[in-house]
């Protein structure tokens, strides 16, 4: 908020599980993330890109101070799901 006088924007993007080099050969700790991701899947570099490429535009020109989740629902539903199929006893697995 500090800069939004001069129409400077500060947001930030958060990315869960990306596939990239550094969790190549870490096989269990991708699949434990996807599991308890709703989209099942791990993020690709485009996806991270595309957001990071909409922050920077002009169509998001009015936003500031945000914090964008790339992550599939992790952060909002994965973990929350988790804990509420695991104290109802529904298993603990997302999918």
């Amino acid at each position: 908020m500090e800069y939004a006088p001069w129409n400077i924007r500060v947001n930030a993007v958060h990315p869960s599980i990306v596939q990239t080099p550094m969790v190549a050969g870490a096989a269990n700790f991708v699949e434990a993330m996807e599991s308890m991701t709703p989209m099942g899947r791990d993020a690709s570099l485009a996806d991270v890109a595309h957001a990071v490429l909409f922050m920077a535009s002009e169509e998001a020109g009015f936003l500031t101070g945000l914090d964008l989740p790339v992550d599939g629902g992790f952060t909002e539903l994965g973990t929350y799901a988790q804990v509420r199929r695991r104290a109802t006893g529904q298993g603990q697995a997302l999918r």
